[in-house]
């Protein structure tokens, strides 16, 4: 067994407890009974053994179901992922904070995401703590932004299971502009507006380039893709391509590799990777937390710091030790279809996809064989659930990946540079990258059309549940390195 593999163990404790509690038939006091004697018999074996490997893992196993169970604890009191503290039927208002920036449609509907903390009834006459999120929809809403306090007055209604699966809300109300109060910001006030404003900025410059490429850079760099046209979404879903639009371990390495060769001026390697580590860090803030996202900046943080560490590290421990900030941070979103695609798509990366770069070595050249793997490994081991959840997948995305990333991260560079030169007073300097965009946009876009014509499969997803049997003989050899 890997000595790596402490966090992985200790991610696993959390999934489970989390699981099995929100499960109503299971008692909470059972699962503690079980993390405390995990723990007792790891301590035992550690007692007759200067080092032993197989306890500690036990003990992280039990310290993840310690650690997720208190969470939950502090979070609700009780097994549900989501609730009002007082009968739904009778909430009148409620406050909470926004979870992300609000989003208006094209029709001017504003879409406020809210994570609840209080739930009052009519005339306040009675107030109840609440947990969970809810998505407010106000036509012809103002602009908010992520971290900020409002009170609605309202009615709640809660989502159907189906919905709710695949969305991150449990909740849904319609209310009026005047039923949306803003309280502040907390103590983070200054710092939260001044992320706004930054962020009303950057879309002011990117409004200036042509569309619809202005509305691609807009989501690929911000995750905002309430502007981009219904077709062009359409063709992304059906090229097997969506996932290149949300933001994630891909964009956020596009970025770094952009930011680390653009300070070549700093003396070293090392300095390079600590500049770009801290801006990627901010931008995570300006975009505003998303479990993707976090996953990635989490992974690429560690990493660099073990290189400048002159530490080996494991990748399946990374991406363990990002589930686990993740899950501790927010227990609930091991429910969340975004939190299961981002960590199955890189484990099927480091399980499948890995290996299967390193077969294909002598019969492809690297910029083949390494994008096609990776790919084929994240489409394997995410199929199931999204067979599941939407009925189909599409296959295509696995070649269409070799020809859309490399123009995905060409576009995202030149966005960037854009963004950077567009205050000097030189009008064809701004106009070189709006064209150069605009044309990487058709590009894209008629890819995307090309390969939007492959065929889906279809189905409930149990006849790819066989082929990860290969990743669970993988994961298994990864840790008790077991020679097949």
């Amino acid at each position: 067994m890997r000595k790596g593999s402490f966090f992985l163990f200790f991610s696993g404790g959390l999934i489970l407890a989390i699981q099995l509690a929100a499960n109503s038939q299971v008692n909470k006091y059972l699962l503690l009974i079980i993390a405390s004697g995990l723990a007792a018999l790891a301590i035992s074996m550690l007692s007759f053994q200067r080092l032993n490997w197989h306890a500690i893992f036990i003990l992280a196993l039990a310290l993840g179901m310690a650690g997720a169970l208190s969470r939950l604890n502090t979070l609700t009191g009780s097994s549900n992922h989501g609730w009002t503290g007082i009968p739904l039927s009778s909430v009148a208002s409620f406050t909470g904070h926004l979870s992300e920036d609000s989003r208006e449609s094209a029709n001017g509907l504003v879409f406020y995401h809210i994570k609840l903390s209080w739930c009052s009834t009519a005339g306040s006459s009675s107030t109840a703590r609440a947990n969970g999120r809810a998505v407010v929809m106000v036509k012809e809403g103002r602009e908010l932004f992520w971290g900020e306090r409002i009170k609605v007055s309202g009615s709640l209604k809660a989502l159907s299971p189906e919905k709710a699966n695949i969305s991150r809300e449990n909740f849904f109300s319609w209310a009026a502009p005047q039923d949306i109060e803003v309280l502040g910001s907390g103590s983070f006030s200054g710092l939260l507006h001044r992320r706004g404003q930054l962020l009303k900025f950057l879309n002011r410059k990117i409004e200036e380039l042509l569309f619809p490429s202005s509305a691609l850079l807009r989501a690929l760099l911000l995750g905002q893709r309430q502007e981009l046209p219904h077709k062009l979404m359409s063709r992304f879903r059906k090229s097997g391509s969506l996932h290149v639009l949300a933001l994630s371990g891909l964009h956020v390495g596009i970025i770094y590799i952009l930011l680390y060769y653009l300070f070549i001026f700093l003396p070293g390697r090392n300095y390079r990777i600590i500049a770009a580590s801290i801006i990627v860090s901010a931008y995570l803030f300006l975009v505003g937390p998303r479990p993707s996202l976090t996953r990635a900046v989490i992974m690429l943080c560690t990493g660099g710091m073990a290189y400048l560490a002159d530490r080996d590290f494991n990748p399946l421990n990374i991406l363990s030790l990002a589930a686990a900030v993740i899950l501790l941070i927010e227990p609930f979103s091991l429910f969340e279809l975004s939190f299961q695609l981002s960590f199955l798509s890189l484990l099927g990366i480091i399980l499948i996809g890995t290996p299967l770069a390193g077969c294909a070595a002598a019969y492809l050249p690297g910029f083949i064989r390494f994008p096609l793997a990776y790919s084929v490994g994240a489409q394997l081991i995410t199929a199931p659930v999204l067979l599941y959840t939407f009925g189909s997948v599409y296959p295509i995305g696995i070649p269409a990946a070799l020809l859309l990333i490399p123009l995905i991260s060409l576009f995202i560079w030149f966005g960037i540079i854009y963004l950077m030169v567009s205050w000097i007073p030189l009008y064809f300097v701004g106009q070189v990258f709006a064209l150069s965009l605009h044309f990487i946009y058709l590009v894209i876009s008629g890819l995307t059309a090309l390969f939007s014509q492959a065929p889906a499969v279809t189905g409930s997803g149990r006849i790819f549940l066989w082929l990860l049997l290969p990743a669970v003989v993988l994961l298994i050899r990864r840790l008790f390195k077991i020679e097949l």
